[in-house]
């Protein structure tokens, strides 16, 4: 159980919204089994990243700049000629940046927009939409037919819970590995490792627990 004091005290950027996301990461994370300690204060700090202090729970796509854009998605755009048309137009990058992945269908289709990151962790593609919404409503097709509804704060905090218990972030976390849990949850490259873990160790500070 985290306390909303608590959690402000994690991600003082959160203000009023610790209020709402106190209670709903505690019930989260016991469905989910995650467990107080280590565990669950590396849930929160990454939870806390992933989610910019839990103020976005929606991928923001709208990059301004070709440089960032093949920095970010470089296999969809290799080049400052390839990048630039899109620059500063979040629906047109989604769908050509996630096409043909995790069964998405091509850039026409839209898939990558309509199945953009939401919730605190940003679930992502049709396959894991529908992964998550079997785990969190026992039907694949109700996320398909409503991704917004992971806008819901509920269902943002139980999407994270779930794709941690999915995910086995468990065992890394309960070690205290920042690196393993980032990589499961954002990719080889860590992006943002500095913050996830003074995130982190504020966490275990604030709910009396040991980093390792």
């Amino acid at each position: 159980m985290i306390t909303p004091k608590q959690l402000l005290q994690i991600l003082p950027l959160a203000g009023p919204l610790a209020d709402t996301f106190a209670p709903l990461i505690s019930l989260a994370a016991e469905e989910f089994d995650i467990r107080p300690g280590r565990e669950l204060a590396m849930f929160v700090a990454q939870a806390g990243h992933e989610s910019s202090h839990l103020r976005r729970i929606e991928e923001n796509l709208n990059y301004t700049r070709a440089d960032r854009l093949m920095l970010i998605f470089p296999r969809a755009f290799r080049s400052q000629v390839a990048a630039a048309p899109y620059c500063n137009q979040p629906q047109r990058i989604a769908n050509r940046a996630y096409a043909g992945k995790g069964g998405n269908g091509d850039e026409a289709s839209g898939d990558g927009w309509r199945f953009r990151g939401r919730g605190l962790f940003q679930i992502t593609l049709r396959n894991g939409y529908a992964a998550c919404s079997e785990g969190l409503f026992g039907d694949p097709d109700v996320l398909l037919a409503n991704p917004d509804r992971l806008l819901d704060s509920e269902a943002a905090a139980r999407s994270a819970a779930w794709y941690w218990m999915a995910n086995n972030c468990g065992l890394p976390a309960a070690r205290g590995d920042i690196r393993a849990v980032t990589r499961i949850i954002n990719g080889p490259a860590c992006v943002g490792i500095n913050e996830r873990t003074a995130l982190y160790e504020a966490a275990c500070a604030v709910l009396g627990v040991a980093k390792c």
